[in-house]
């Protein structure tokens, strides 16, 4: 936040998980956003983008958004929800696309980001439908 302030940053923008139990096959991961300011939070629901509507923010993000309302400073965390120690391609790429309609120099091109998405997931169900089959084969011997 000093950095911030001694910089003359007016915006932190910063992204926390939320853990989800199992990946949803029709679903593309679920954005959401909350932002101390009420102008920043209208121009990205006006973006398409939704507000978190309940839950916490923990960690540094969670930080930033208390800090910030004394710092004067508006911050913007972007809530993304991911499956635990699966790599989530697709989510980074849909956070980057809601960045990428907010500031419109930071665009990415997230083609590359979402085709290494597909094919990690493909990967994983394949492997994952694999192990489970042996597992099923061997106890039932």
């Amino acid at each position: 936040m000093r950095w911030s302030k001694d910089n003359k940053c007016k915006t932190i923008i910063s992204i926390v998980g939320k853990a989800v139990e199992k990946e949803e096959e029709e679903e593309k991961p679920s954005l959401n956003v909350i932002s101390n300011s009420s102008i920043i939070m209208k121009e990205l629901n006006d973006a398409g983008i939704l507000s978190l509507k309940n839950g916490t923010v923990n960690g540094i993000p969670g930080i930033l958004l208390n800090e910030s309302n004394w710092k004067n400073i508006d911050v913007i965390v972007f809530v993304v929800d991911f499956i635990f120690g699966v790599p989530d391609f697709r989510a980074a790429a849909n956070v980057v696309q809601a960045i990428s309609k907010i500031v419109p120099e930071a665009y990415c091109e997230i083609q590359l980001l979402t085709k290494e998405a597909e094919n990690i997931e493909n990967n994983l169900k394949m492997i994952n439908s694999q192990t489970s089959n042996k597992f099923e084969k061997q106890m039932y011997r």
